[in-house]
């Protein structure tokens, strides 16, 4: 971003934002998060402005603060399905599972696609309402047939359930050969790798998923999801 375009107009809250990326890419996170709420300050009925901090902040591990500038992304744009959406995973995370279900609900009801299945699912999962989250799980599949974490998902869903063990090895079994063409496509791709380590813990080819396990570390030693 160049710093010409905040001094002519330092209330520009795209400026704002774009250095505050900027900033954020280079690990300086500190002055990332006061350029986002800068942004957010100086142009307040500007959605985008508080769904960047909010994102700067979940991803950033403080899900909690992010939850209020998502909620205000949802009173400025009720018809943006995304910031229902962030504001359930928010919600999510905090353990509001009755919040974030009616978030996700009403993501739903904007844009029924695929993620919005598939969150809902996962409050469902949760609240160990499996036959719900099996459904919306496969609704996501339907939707999304080549995302092999979604068969993931739904064999953690059928794992749950009495006598349903096969066919969550068998998902698991087909979000492997998935996960395997995702790695043909960036063999570094860390999330899949881990991934891949659980499906095939799961399945019982215990040497494999520690070496995939192995293998994610080394990449991403300090990834929280790994």
């Amino acid at each position: 971003v160049s710093p010409g375009l905040l001094a002519r107009d330092p209330r520009d809250g795209d400026a704002l934002m774009g250095l505050a990326s900027a900033l954020e890419a280079r690990g300086e996170l500190a002055d990332a998060e006061r350029r986002y709420r800068e942004a957010a300050r100086v142009e307040p009925g500007y959605w985008n402005t508080h769904n960047s901090l909010g994102n700067f902040l979940l991803q950033n591990g403080r899900a909690e603060g992010s939850v209020g500038p998502f909620t205000r992304v949802t009173e400025l744009a009720p018809g943006n399905a995304t910031g229902y959406n962030n504001l359930g995973a928010a919600q999510l995370m905090t353990g509001q599972l009755a919040g974030g279900a009616g978030s996700f609900e009403g993501s739903l009801g904007l844009d029924p696609g695929r993620a919005a299945y598939s969150n809902l699912g996962t409050v469902y999962f949760f609240r160990h309402e499996y036959d719900k989250a099996l459904d919306m799980f496969s609704r996501a599949i339907g939707l999304a047939p080549e995302d092999h974490e979604l068969w993931g998902n739904r064999g953690d869903v059928l794992w749950q359930i009495p006598d349903r063990r096969d066919a969550a090895v068998h998902d698991y079994e087909w979000a492997i050969r998935l996960g395997e063409q995702a790695l043909e496509v960036n063999p570094n791709e860390v999330r899949s790798i881990a991934q891949l380590a659980f499906y095939r813990g799961r399945v019982g080819d215990a040497e494999q998923s520690a070496r995939d396990m192995q293998r994610a570390l080394e990449l991403a030693p300090a990834n929280a999801f790994v």
